[in-house]
């Protein structure tokens, strides 16, 4: 059986993505408002109000606190490493979980023990451009059994 190629993209990390955890943020948070809501025995228009309210709230709060940049993920045959445009440069990671793949585009959750917790990186073909085939390779055949 052959390795896995050695491939490099950079993935850039905003935009859609931002909205996307953003609105999951909203969308919780006016769950629990509206059922907070309900159990006060609130009338349905306030419950409404209450929900969009604590959306907004959330949402607003995500979008400031959620990363965006460019990072590079590269695999070098051996080691995966990411380099998130910080002062350390690349990180070797310990793990790199495919969370989502849907063809063109993936979900990765990366870990490592010199970054303190998980990073969720959104790979879209577009982004990676001819290396994304070899990247989807180099994903699976790195995998543990």
């Amino acid at each position: 059986m052959r390795a896995a190629p050695a491939v490099r993209i950079r993935c850039e990390v905003g935009g859609a993505w931002r909205l996307l955890q953003a609105g999951l943020y909203g969308v919780a948070m006016a769950s629990l408002a509206a059922w907070g809501a309900q159990r006060a025995d609130v009338s349905a228009p306030s419950v409404m109000l209450w929900a969009a309210a604590a959306a907004l709230v959330a949402s607003t709060i995500a979008m400031r606190f959620l990363c965006c940049g460019t990072a590079s993920l590269n695999w070098s045959g051996a080691a995966w490493l990411i380099d998130l445009g910080g002062p350390a440069g690349d990180v070797e990671l310990q793990r790199v979980d495919i969370m989502l793949d849907l063809g063109a585009a993936l979900l990765l959750r990366l870990s490592s023990s010199k970054i303190r917790r998980a990073v969720w990186l959104p790979v879209h073909q577009r982004d990676a451009g001819a290396s994304y085939p070899l990247l989807c390779a180099a994903l699976y055949a790195s995998r543990p059994v």
